[in-house]
């Protein structure tokens, strides 16, 4: 991985609230709706990412959104996630062609008066965006906000938002309108929600189930240990007790298979719909979700509104009007994408999305889909080293599915391939846990001393490898990561208290050369009520343990931005 400089946070910030409307307009050419110039390639196997019903996606638009979206991270996108990031940016740009042509199909044309409103708000925001990076936190009067300006950027605040108005591109900004409206029209469509729609929403059910899962054992095994459970039920035999004896969900087996009282939207949709469906006493028959074969027993129903529900019912309605409103625009996207005819013609973007529904089948327990869709992507990947040679976030792919499949050899394999050509402490780091789990310490402790040369100022790899030492036993390394950091957070704090401007780019302690990357703290998602793993819709969990980044799942990243998003900070 190149080193890269990092970047002055004021202007980066700006950068970020500006791009997305240029994004509109690279989107607006590549339509064939504004320049044509895109659509004279020679050789459309060869400039062409994708086609969208018919509309090409060509390789130099696709390559300045993503090359957007790198800039407006938080950190630079690695090798070890940049193929799965490019197909988030393909999958975004996918949904803006279907939104425009939608849009385009329902004659809808925003009048001088919507536009000149657009511009006004992009233009607002943008500055907005420029107040907040200046004030850090601390306020500034109108007066100071304006010196800060002309302190940042050499020029007054007039000038600054004229430049922004003049970067706006009208096309751009006129598709950008267009599918606001689209979705006004479809959130118009949304009937208001009664108050009998509301006791629905605070319906509550307690049910007990017994889980027998397609993990541990075949699809055939399981249904087979399913129905001789379900016979021992309808035989009479006692509920709780056959939880105990033969659920596979340890949450609640010991409970006799108690989940609780739960809402709608808490449980899979399979588990949900049986659940709410029965009446108090009733139990299922066997019911299939991606965790395995369940037995449901509906115990109880009740309705429990929360508190001040009548002096805030009017609220109540307004907020689950908009959770339907929401609801009905991402079905009918959904639709939208699943209806329109998309020919992926990238390799290392066919392989990133055969993995990705690779993941989505294994979720779901379809094992055999999952594998199907695990071997497409490792032809289309090696596909993509044919034709554009050795590629260090394609070797990094590779070695994903590999390590899926549990194949951690060949995974090690491959992360090795893609160090020959480039020093990346994020492969190190993915590495050294391979090593760590084949039990070869010291193969191990070499590739997170790499790491650690490589990190240059990315605080957060620096706190996990202070952990991964300490677990290594490598007293001295990890003092060594502890030592950097003190001093590391010792010189921002020196900045941060500093009266000047902070400078654009940061060295750390101890470290040659410009920045790599930039940490930033991860947020805390919002907090939902807990369900137990065997029912509950799968959702991936924070990491909030320092630990290496593994080379089987791609690290999580924040959304691919897009043309309307902007994906900004």
């Amino acid at each position: 991985m190149s080193l890269t400089k990092m970047r002055d946070r004021f202007g980066h910030t700006l950068k970020i609230g500006l791009w997305l409307i240029a994004g509109l307009f690279v989107i607006s050419c590549f339509m064939g709706y504004g320049s044509s110039v895109y659509n004279k390639a020679a050789n459309p196997e060869e400039t062409t990412v994708a086609k969208v019903n018919g509309k090409e996606i060509p390789r130099e638009a696709f390559d300045r959104v993503y090359q957007h979206y790198t800039e407006a991270s938080y950190r630079p996108v690695s090798d070890m996630q940049a193929t799965f990031m490019k197909a988030q940016v393909l999958d975004q740009l996918v949904e803006q062609m279907v939104r425009l042509q939608a849009a385009r199909e329902e004659r809808i044309r925003p009048s001088r008066e919507d536009l000149k409103q657009a511009k006004e708000r992009e233009i607002q925001n943008a500055l907005q965006q420029v107040r907040q990076s200046l004030e850090q936190g601390k306020p500034l009067s109108q007066a100071d906000f304006e010196k800060q300006v002309k302190v940042r950027y050499g020029k007054t605040l007039p000038v600054l938002t004229e430049d922004i108005r003049s970067s706006i591109s009208d096309e751009g900004l006129r598709d950008q309108v267009m599918m606001e409206k689209l979705d006004e029209k479809i959130k118009a469509q949304v009937p208001r929600p009664t108050e009998a729609d509301l006791k629905e929403k605070y319906t509550e059910v307690r049910a007990r189930h017994i889980l027998i899962d397609t993990k541990s054992r075949s699809e055939e095994q399981a249904k087979k240990r399913a129905d001789e459970v379900l016979a021992k039920v309808k035989a009479g035999g006692d509920f709780a007790r056959l939880a105990k004896d033969y659920s596979d969900d340890p949450g609640s087996k010991v409970k006799g298979g108690d989940l609780g009282y739960f809402r709608k939207g808490m449980m899979v949709p399979e588990f949900e719909k049986t659940a709410f469906a029965q009446s108090p006493g009733q139990i299922s028959d066997l019911v299939k979700s991606s965790f395995g074969y369940h037995i449901i027993k509906t115990e109880d129903k009740r309705v429990q509104f929360p508190k001040d529900f009548e002096k805030n019912k009017q609220k109540e309605l307004d907020a689950l009007y908009k959770e339907n409103q929401d609801k009905a625009l991402a079905g009918y996207y959904k639709a939208l994408k699943e209806r329109s005819k998309v020919e992926v013609m990238d390799p290392e973007l066919q392989g990133a999305r055969a993995m990705q529904q690779a993941m989505e089948a294994s979720m779901k327990g379809d094992k055999t889909t999952a594998s199907a869709r695990e071997a497409e992507a490792l032809a289309a990947f090696n596909k993509a080293l044919e034709k554009f040679g050795d590629t260090a976030s394609v070797y990094c792919a590779i070695a994903a599915i590999y390590q899926q499949k549990k194949d951690n050899k060949q995974a090690i394999a491959m992360l090795n391939k893609a160090l020959q050509s480039t020093d990346s402490a994020d492969i190190h780091m993915a590495l050294a846990s391979l090593y760590e789990q084949a039990k070869q310490k010291d193969q191990a402790v070499k590739h997170y001393k790499m790491a650690s040369d490589a990190a240059y100022d990315d605080f957060m790899t620096h706190i996990q490898l202070q952990a991964a030492f300490e677990k290594l036993g490598q007293k001295d390394l990890a003092a060594k990561e502890q030592a950097w950091m003190k001093k590391y957070q010792a010189e921002m704090m020196a900045r941060q208290q500093a009266s000047a401007p902070q400078t654009a780019t940061v060295g750390g302690p101890g470290k040659k050369g410009a920045a790599q990357k930039k940490a930033a703290p991860a947020s805390k998602p919002e907090a939902k009520p807990a369900a137990p793993a065997s029912a509950a819709k799968p959702e991936p969990a924070p990491a909030e343990k320092p630990e290496p980044a593994a080379a089987g799942t791609p690290a999580p990243a924040k959304p691919a931005p897009t043309a309307t998003t902007g994906g900004g900070e």
